[in-house]
């Protein structure tokens, strides 16, 4: 997916339409999309670091609530379990955005930026 402006003046949306994208499913992301990139087509990588940031907690949450239900239907799980696996959880999300961040704090040029968000899109 392009992170950048439409170089032809058509709004994000339209962008999305004219590439298979559905405006509807990527809802509140458009707005990640448009802190990503300035006006110039300019990737900021902390915009970027933070959309990344953003939708490997969403997908934490999602994921954790789907497991705690599943749980939750074969035992009861005592507080101290379930911080246990949140925990755990957090420490996932921070082993797998380490790399992305470490990457995105040493960019210095435009092709590095683009590369880390085409290989970690935020707003799929």
């Amino acid at each position: 997916m392009d992170l950048t402006s439409p170089s032809d003046g058509r709004q994000p949306e339209a962008a999305a339409e004219r590439d298979g994208v559905d405006s509807v499913a990527t809802g509140s992301d458009t707005a990640e999309t448009d802190a990503i990139t300035a006006e110039t087509d300019t990737i900021d990588p902390a915009a970027v670091q933070q959309a990344i940031r953003t939708h490997g907690e969403r997908i934490k949450q999602r994921e954790l609530q789907q497991a705690m239900h599943r749980l939750a239907a074969e035992t009861s799980l005592t507080p101290a379990e379930q911080q246990i696996i949140e925990e755990m959880a957090d420490s996932l999300l921070d082993e797998l955005l380490a790399t992305p961040e470490s990457v995105l704090a040493a960019a210095d040029d435009e092709d590095t930026l683009r590369t880390v968000v085409e290989l970690f899109d935020p707003t799929e």
